[in-house]
């Protein structure tokens, strides 16, 4: 928790950090489980379950890319694995590891789940709210610094 306030970056677009307004306490609490269980699962490499809290937006997306390329396998745990670089299991670990979400800043259904990795780098996961549950809605977070 702490708000986004915290992640102000003097000099910076801060756009992420002033979006919407800052989420109650069950949305944040339901986002960040949302966000570490979607960084958990795929850091083990365990791209069905990733999807699971991906949002359905972000599923289509993947899986519309699946048929573009005539993929024998259009599922989204299949995509996911084919696209994601074997190189980056390090940093996926010590993400999933490391993630200490403060914010989540929310309009409307949509969101942005603002967090650290290890202290240091500041992220944002988009999010979605689909049927009264966070999912997250992009396949990697941005940098804010």
């Amino acid at each position: 928790g702490g708000g986004a306030a915290q992640y102000r970056v003097k000099g910076g677009d801060n756009s992420v950090q002033g979006f919407g307004q800052e989420a109650g306490r069950s949305d944040f609490e339901a986002a960040a489980t949302a966000l570490h269980d979607f960084l958990d699962a795929r850091a083990e490499g365990n791209w069905a379950a990733a999807c699971q809290y991906m949002s359905k937006s972000a599923v289509e997306s993947l899986e519309q890319l699946a048929a573009q390329t005539k993929s024998p396998d259009e599922s989204c745990g299949a995509i996911l694995a084919k696209i994601t670089n074997p190189a980056a299991k390090q940093l996926m670990v010590e993400e999933a590891a490391k993630a200490d979400v403060g914010s989540l800043r929310a309009e409307g259904d949509r969101a942005f789940l603002v967090y650290t990795v290890g202290g240091k780098t500041i992220l944002a996961m988009p999010m979605a709210n689909e049927g009264g549950q966070w999912k997250v809605a992009g396949l990697a977070s941005t940098p804010l610094n």
